[in-house]
């Protein structure tokens, strides 16, 4: 029986955490598997957080996690702790256990320019196609200069330079993409394998939630302006709370500025801290609503929001800005309401269109979410077999070459 090829599937996200990069990760992982690939997954082992399996014990440096094989991208071999950053050691020692001849591709998730450099001089000595996977670039996060500066030139190099060079693709957008005119490009926002039950009915209080982390200073993510707009919406007729999963002295430190505006919301603000994945179901299962928005910037429209699928995967129609392709996925009042941009005018104007709807029509969305949600893997299933059929022919004449 023949076996089936390998994709070595690399990066630095933390497994078998719930963290956004290591749930895109093991969720393409599967979509690759349903189409006769074996991913074998290289990430770094961390201890789970609450609810969430632990790495394994007695420094084993290997896991199976939703069925995926995966393997520690630390391990000793491969060159020591976080030795992916600057080399393609660890992939190496990989593939060179695996069996060259067998490995179809390797995907580089997100690799630093150092290290993607080096994996580009790998695939090319072994004649394997490299894959980069780009979904992110380096939005502003420290007020030292010069690392600042690093950082974004080594962003520019790996996404203009090195990701052009590897031939193939993979973008959470149709804005990042278009970085890659003439590449193997594969567009994966998101793939989610199972969607939550039906969440609970509307109630005479809407619930809006936020759940994730909005960066320093709110740079990733301007939950402050969500704030200062429900404040600004006064006294609504419909009554509601915003459930977040942020502490109340982070918000302040962040921004202090806001201290008027949580007075004035009082008990309609609850702050539930960090929440682990039992608990964090469980404040998804009451909600009625998501709602997020996103600074408009390179950052931005490079990256796919995880808290748009998750919502969908939930069932939550979202109020969120237009940034990226949010806009082709929230539809306004069937899947969402749409900010023209997160200041808080905006954010008031469509969190006020939100309360506006009826429990009924509110109820209506929820439903048509779950019964076809844009982020099922069948969704994906064409466009990535041609990609992968791409690669194959990369992959056979990297063979006829060697």
């Amino acid at each position: 029986m023949l076996s089936k090829p390998v994709i070595v599937y690399a990066g630095g996200f933390p497994l078998p955490d719930h963290r956004a990069s290591a749930l895109r990760a093991i969720a393409n992982a599967r979509l690759f598997a349903s189409l006769g690939v074996e991913p074998l997954v290289l990430g770094r082992f961390a201890g789970g957080h609450d609810g969430v399996r632990a790495a394994p014990a007695g420094g084993e440096e290997t896991m199976s996690v939703e069925g995926i094989a995966c393997r520690n991208i630390e391990a000793p071999g491969g060159g020591g702790a976080r030795a992916y950053l600057r080399s393609a050691l660890p992939v190496r020692a990989v593939v060179d256990e695996v069996g060259a001849e067998r490995v179809l591709a390797i995907l580089a998730y997100n690799y630093p320019a150092r290290g993607l450099a080096d994996l580009l001089r790998l695939s090319r000595r072994r004649g394997i196609p490299l894959v980069a996977e780009c979904t992110e670039w380096a939005a502003p996060e420290t007020r030292n200069i010069v690392r600042e500066v690093t950082r974004q030139i080594g962003a520019r190099y790996r996404i203009k330079v090195l990701a052009r060079r590897a031939g193939h693709t993979i973008c959470a957008t149709y804005h990042g993409a278009r970085h890659f005119a003439g590449n193997n490009v594969l567009v994966l926002p998101w793939v989610l394998h199972e969607t939550a039950a039906m969440p609970s009915p509307s109630r005479d209080v809407v619930r809006f939630v936020y759940a994730g982390s909005p960066g320093q200073r709110f740079g990733k993510e301007r939950i402050d302006n969500v704030i200062a707009a429900l404040a600004a919406l006064g006294a609504h007729p419909r009554p509601f709370v915003l459930e977040l999963t942020l502490t109340r002295e982070a918000v302040l430190a962040a921004a202090p500025h806001l201290a008027p505006a949580l007075a004035r919301l009082g008990e309609r603000v609850r702050f539930h801290g960090w929440l682990g994945r039992e608990p964090l179901e469980a404040l998804y299962a009451r909600a009625d609503i998501s709602v997020f928005a996103r600074p408009d910037g390179r950052a931005s429209r490079f990256g796919f929001p995880t808290k748009l699928a998750e919502a969908f995967g939930h069932g939550l129609p979202v109020v969120a800005n237009n940034t990226g392709d949010i806009g082709a996925y929230l539809e306004e009042g069937e899947t969402g309401w749409l900010a023209r941009d997160a200041s808080v005018d905006a954010l008031a104007e469509a969190l006020r269109r939100a309360l506006d709807t009826p429990a009924q029509r509110v109820d209506a969305m929820k439903r048509a979410i779950v019964a076809d949600n844009p982020f099922a893997p069948e969704r994906y299933r064409a466009a990535t077999s041609h990609f992968l059929s791409r690669i194959e022919a990369d992959r056979a004449r990297g063979r006829m070459a060697a």
